[in-house]
């Protein structure tokens, strides 16, 4: 059933990791240039496609706001 698979477990669950990390730093950067950008948290939530919305974003966003 493995044969030919070279990638062990805690390599794909590293790399997994490593690309979930890499997605939140991206996320984070987007909503801080669309924030300086005046766009609203529910602006920003339909850009990212609905979810999270608008108050989650606010909440895990919006330090000092």
């Amino acid at each position: 059933m493995g044969y030919g698979m070279t990638t062990s477990v805690d390599e794909l669950i590293q790399a997994a990791t490593d690309a979930r990390r890499i997605a939140q730093k991206a996320a984070e950067l987007a909503v801080r240039e669309a924030r300086a950008a005046d766009w609203s948290w529910d602006q920003i939530s339909a850009a990212f496609g609905g979810k999270p919305n608008g108050e989650t974003l606010r909440r895990n966003f919006g330090s000092g706001e």
